[in-house]
């Protein structure tokens, strides 16, 4: 590996809200440290406190532009640019902030009303001189045994004594990233205990009062005082380190502006805010009919009947065709359901087994992601014991093919969809659009789905709802999210509440847990406790996971607090409403850490397992046994 730093400046150019600096390079430790390239930076403004900062390591690229999409609309303001140069520092001034630029040795940082907020580190060195973290970089490696290639980006920022660090997506241990080693790259958990999520935002929110989300589809990891306890460490897959820059007052603020900056969701339609009941699976239509029927009987209220693989033949999955032997006259079925106030939720992944007659037509017609020789990438273990292909949603007519079978099921009256997997795109991988794995993993889940969000509203549904489990910058565009899969252990417990919460963080404002948890079956207690925070305490409410989680499979004591809980969130549904209304408008969640309300409270930056429903309603669930 060769590393090659930033050193200095060899000329720079200036416009009406962007500074473009040509700067030199090192390259430590080789024979001859000083490099002839030089590469571009490139710092924009689009606010008088919104900036994109941008380095190519390959310039000549041209294809060297965000893979992100940004409603930048929504953030630009007037921006007036001046510039000074003194004593070999560039200082480049709005109304809001002042960057100031090493020429002669490279440095930057950024201050807001004399204020530093930010500071590139190059003096985090050992006692005998060594580097601890590397400031603006890239990373080249050789290959057939002599060329070098870029690898990763990279940057490192100080970490002051006293700021706290929230965000990165649905991450399951403690809110405040700090001492941390973060990595955002869309992936199975296998469960909710470690920093592995489904959900990964490349995003942090400072107490200093800024917000950095780092520009890129690819992996990112942060380093945030783990390494060197005075030092944010910032590394980026590929050859160019993009990241947005902006500030606010208060984290509500940082918050506002990244959601404008990615999108906010639309509201959900008000059943979604009902009682969703589900397990893993019902089998026939006889048992869903039966489940309907003693919900109503014993007055527990729900609103949502979800149904995972086995609406499909289980050996035919993903073909999105009913399975008539075990779901006979499936419309006459939606139609009772709706008859009786249930509305209908259906499962799905991305996957096509290789046993389903669909896995040959899907391959002919090169629908499925490919492994780089011509022939679909074949994946086994896709969920438990399958085998099977990725549907490439790079391809229009695949997209298409998806589309339309979603269109005829909304039309005969579907109303949600579960959006299950879709980390699962390995990093050699090819899709159509040329791109790799690795390129697209984290973009992936997006493409999936917009593809059935489209065709919902094709089918006329204004506001579509979808179920969804993973996502990257903006996905938050697609509610409504759910943290799967916890075990049935309070400790998994506790640990999804984090997620959900430090999901909310990262401009996620519509969330639901596995009620009871997904993996095992629960105690009547751990249930009834789950219960009682999953109804009153989160935006969404869903029973699911691998065993029964009806109320009456728990006892009788279980069943009337659990009837009894969701009768209280039937009633607070105007207020869950209410705010949700607001979470469209303004991105700030639901679910709200105690941090981002008192925010001047130090005691509130450490507290994870109680939050608060909008800003009335204070919920302190019971995440220990006994």
């Amino acid at each position: 590996m060769v590393t090659h730093l930033v050193s200095a400046v060899d000329s720079y150019s200036l416009s009406d809200a962007a500074v473009e600096l040509q700067c030199r390079l090192e390259t430590p430790g080789a024979a001859t440290t000083d490099d002839d390239r030089t590469v571009p930076v490139r710092i924009r403004f689009y606010a008088p406190d919104v900036f994109r900062f941008e380095m190519l390591s390959t310039p000549e690229n041209p294809t060297a532009c965000s893979p992100i999409s940004y409603d930048i609309d929504a953030v630009r303001r007037p921006v007036s640019l001046s510039a000074t140069e003194s004593d070999g520092t560039l200082r480049v001034e709005t109304t809001a902030l002042s960057l100031r630029i090493g020429l002669e040795e490279w440095a930057f940082e950024v201050r807001a009303d004399g204020d530093r907020l930010l500071r590139e580190r190059r003096d985090d060195r050992t006692a005998k001189g060594e580097r601890r973290t590397q400031p603006l970089r890239f990373v080249e490696e050789e290959v057939n045994r002599w060329p070098l290639r870029v690898t990763e980006t990279g940057t490192a920022f100080g970490l002051g004594p006293d700021e706290r660090v929230f965000g990165l997506g649905e991450k399951f241990t403690d809110l405040d990233k700090r001492g941390r080693v973060i990595e955002s790259w869309v992936t199975q958990p296998n469960g909710t205990e470690t920093e592995f999520a489904h959900k990964n935002v490349p995003l942090y929110l400072s107490t200093r009062g800024y917000g950095l989300l780092a520009d890129t589809a690819r992996k990112t990891t942060f380093d945030f005082g783990a390494s060197s306890s005075g030092t944010i460490d910032l590394r980026v897959e590929g050859d160019a380190l993009r990241f947005f820059f902006f500030t606010g007052d208060r984290l509500k603020e940082l918050l506002r502006r990244y959601t404008a900056l990615t999108g906010r969701p639309h509201r959900p339609e008000r059943w979604t805010f009902g009682v969703w009941m589900s397990r893993l699976s019902y089998q026939s239509r006889d048992e869903l009919e039966s489940v309907a029927e003693t919900l109503r009987e014993r007055e527990i209220p729900c609103d949502v009947l979800h149904v995972d693989p086995y609406w499909m033949d289980i050996e035919t999955i993903c073909d999105l065709a009913w399975d008539e032997d075990a779901f006979p006259d499936p419309e006459a079925m939606i139609e009772s359901l709706a008859d009786r106030g249930f509305k209908l939720s259906l499962w799905e992944y991305p996957y096509v087994r290789v046993d389903s007659p669909l896995f040959e037509e899907f391959a002919d017609r090169g629908y499925l992601v490919e492994d780089g020789t011509g022939s679909p990438y074949v994946l086994s273990r896709l969920s438990v014991d399958d085998r099977g292909g990725i549907v490439d949603f790079t391809d229009p007519d695949a997209r298409e093919w998806w589309a339309e079978r979603h269109r005829e099921l909304a039309e005969s009256g579907v109303d949600v969809f579960k959006l299950d997997f879709g980390e699962y795109l390995p990093r050699d991988a090819v899709l159509s659009n040329g791109k790799t794995g690795a390129a697209m993993r984290n973009r992936y889940p997006r493409l999936y789905y917009e593809t059935v969000q489209d065709a919902l509203r094709a089918a006329g549904r204004e506001r579509p709802t979808l179920w969804v489990r993973s996502g990257w910058i903006g996905d938050q565009v697609f509610p409504i999210h759910w943290g799967g899969d916890p075990d049935t252990t309070f400790e998994a417990m506790a640990a999804n509440l984090r997620g959900g919460l430090s999901l909310g963080l990262s401009g996620y404002p519509f969330w639901a847990t596995d009620i009871g948890g997904f993996r095992g079956e629960p105690t009547p207690e751990l249930y009834v406790r789950w219960a009682q925070w999953g109804l009153l305490g989160t935006s969404h409410a869903r029973f699911h996971g691998t065993t029964p989680r009806e109320p009456w499979h728990f006892g009788e004591d279980a069943e009337a607090i659990v009837r009894d809980y969701a009768k209280e969130r039937y009633r607070l549904l105007p207020y869950l409403y209410s705010y949700a209304e607001r979470a469209a408008r303004t991105g700030l969640p639901v679910m709200r850490p105690l941090v981002l309300e008192f925010e001047d409270d130090p005691a509130a930056r450490a507290i994870d397992t109680q939050y608060l429903l909008g800003e009335e309603l204070l919920i302190a669930p019971i995440l220990r046994p006994g």
